[in-house]
């Protein structure tokens, strides 16, 4: 059975954009989901120079995707949950193989599902990756995707949900270019981490503006049970 987007109300957490930054950056990024959401348009194709869709791809270098939610009543959740999953894929795909990706590039992609100082810290991640000639290796699995119910700011960061998602990285590897783990980059087997997504005043479209993991650790939490 495919997780559920459950409506919950979480307790507002303080934002910090320093600290919200740095958990992430410390962390393993987020890159084994693709959008498959129901009633969500495809995202825009990745702007890259890599490989026709005919040519082999290493199994060792293409994480496996992972089952999406289905979608929550409430289209907003629903909207936000989305923007999260692209998020995700549009990280996978670069994870997999950031060598293929200028910083344009990577920037172009980042700026349809993130906002804000989110789009350089992601972009900045992934090209310290590339000069090392790192890239991510292995799939993750997501126990459940929890969405708060919608606020509204009634300013101009506009609506806003945020979206917890258990994520099991057990089988997740950062790998050099010979294909050999690298010893000093170890990845927590079991992730929840928390999305600030938001639709501001006068714009349509929902795009995460935070992250900060909530709880990383070897063992199971309870927040991951499918």
């Amino acid at each position: 059975m495919l997780p559920r987007v459950r409506n919950e109300r979480f307790p507002r957490l303080k934002e910090e954009k320093g600290v919200q930054m740095t958990q992430f950056l410390r962390s393993a990024l987020v890159p084994a989901l693709a959008c498959v959401l129901i009633g969500c348009t495809s995202p825009p194709p990745l702007h890259s120079p890599g490989p026709s869709p005919s040519a082999p791809r290493s199994p060792a270098s293409t994480p496996s995707l992972t089952p999406v939610p289905e979608p929550s009543s409430n289209p907003e959740q629903k909207s936000a949950a989305s923007a999260v999953m692209h998020f995700t894929d549009v990280s996978r795909e670069i994870g997999a193989d950031p060598s293929r990706f200028s910083r344009a590039q990577m920037t172009k992609n980042f700026r349809y599902y993130v906002g804000g100082d989110m789009v350089t810290a992601n972009v900045d991640s992934f090209m310290e990756l590339k000069r090392k000639g790192y890239r991510w290796s292995g799939g993750m699995k997501i126990g459940a995707i929890v969405a708060s119910e919608v606020t509204n700011h009634r300013n101009a960061l506009g609506l806003e949900v945020r979206v917890t998602v258990c994520q099991d990285q057990t089988r997740m590897t950062l790998v050099d270019e010979s294909g050999a783990a690298v010893k000093d980059r170890t990845v927590p087997a079991y992730n929840v981490r928390l999305y600030i997504v938001r639709k501001p005043a006068k714009e349509s479209t929902w795009r995460v503006y935070g992250m900060s993991t909530l709880s990383a650790s070897a063992t199971k939490p309870s927040e991951c049970a499918s």
